[in-house]
């Protein structure tokens, strides 16, 4: 199990703030948050790259705080490898169990299973510039690996790499878990990573740990307008909120949605695009919530197309659709759209 308490370490002008954190062991954290909230400075602390002002961290009760980074039991994956480019890739694998007094045939069989591993026995002998990017990051896996750690640091380990290879890379890190199961702490900015891999996911916000929780209960509740529109809740809406018949009724302006969740008063109303479906004439659904928009505007996001509906006064609303649902609805700027959406989408915070 790792712990951090109270936790404090500088960057220049940059501070990590008084980081409390639990991490069960064998459990998989992706800690996620914008550019420069503290998250690679967090990982250095952990690692011992950057010692803490204050606090203190235990990994499995061990008192790690003060240990330098070559005694403590983690593997680190940087964001940029830091493969050596002198070095082949079974001399780059070999490095830290070599440094941590591995020698002969026990080191050759670590290299040689954590290369099976991975699956990069067959670059053994190439080095890093002769390496996809892809190739690359495995690399880097098989080394920190290769120090049989019991926690495992994961610096944007899928990043700058085509999507196939990130398929690769993630279907690579389910194998090490469930034949090693070591305590991970992955950091990423992409939610399908979170999906696919965490168990627990963090957010991080200016040096600050500002929700922790089971994955799917952080996605379900996030718990500031912040980590709402990091998770990807395109409608966030001021609202008055009351109970009323075992729901919530949630006023913006004249309009009224309804909830499964809230609090009597003023409060923020959580909607992802994705969860709101577009229609020309009046659906036939159990969805509690079916409004009456017209669209006023549309812009591609990525393979989908937003449509932004004006729903009444002072309620904007934005969904998706696929550019075949469009064609089959004969969306434009313009056309009057209902919209249908369960009470249980609805988040309130």
């Amino acid at each position: 199990m790792l712990v951090l308490e109270g936790v404090r370490a500088r960057v220049g002008s940059f501070e990590l703030s008084s980081i409390d954190l639990a991490v069960q062991r064998g459990r998989y954290l992706v800690l996620m948050g914008p550019t420069g909230s503290g998250k690679t400075t967090l990982l250095n602390t952990i690692a011992g790259l950057l010692r803490p002002l204050s606090g203190r961290i235990t990994l499995d009760g061990q008192d790690i705080t003060g240990l330098p980074p070559e005694k403590r039991p983690i593997g680190y994956v940087f964001q940029d490898n830091r493969l050596f480019p002198h070095l082949t890739v079974r001399e780059n694998i070999a490095f830290g169990p070599r440094a941590r007094g591995l020698r002969g045939h026990e080191l050759a069989e670590r290299v040689k299973w954590a290369m099976e591993l991975v699956g990069v026995s067959e670059l053994a002998d190439k080095r890093p510039w002769q390496l996809s990017g892809g190739e690359a990051k495995k690399v880097a896996l098989a080394r920190a690996l290769a120090l049989k750690p019991r926690l495992l640091l994961l610096d944007e380990p899928l990043a700058h790499v085509d999507e196939r290879a990130r398929e690769d890379l993630m279907d690579m890190l389910r194998a090490v878990r469930e034949e090693l199961a070591p305590t991970v702490i992955h950091v990423t900015h992409d939610r399908l990573e979170a999906l696919k891999l965490a168990d627990e996911l963090a957010l991080m916000e200016s040096g600050r740990i500002i929700q922790v929780g089971e994955t799917s209960s952080v996605l379900r509740r996030p718990a500031s307008r912040f980590v709402a529109e990091f998770l990807g809740y395109d409608n966030i809406l001021r609202a008055r909120c009351k109970r009323s018949n075992g729901l919530y009724e949630l006023w913006i302006g004249d309009v009224r949605l309804l909830a499964v969740e809230g609090r009597e008063g003023d409060v923020l109303a959580c909607l992802r695009a994705e969860d709101i479906l577009l229609s020309r004439e009046p659906p036939r659904t159990s969805a509690r919530n079916v409004l009456k928009g017209r669209v006023v505007e549309l812009r591609p996001r990525g393979t989908l197309i937003e449509v932004r509906l004006r729903v009444g006064p002072e309620l904007e609303l934005v969904s998706v659709i696929t550019p075949a649902a469009r064609a089959e609805l004969g969306v434009e700027e313009g056309s009057e759209l209902y919209l249908a959406f369960k009470a249980s989408s609805v988040r309130v915070i």
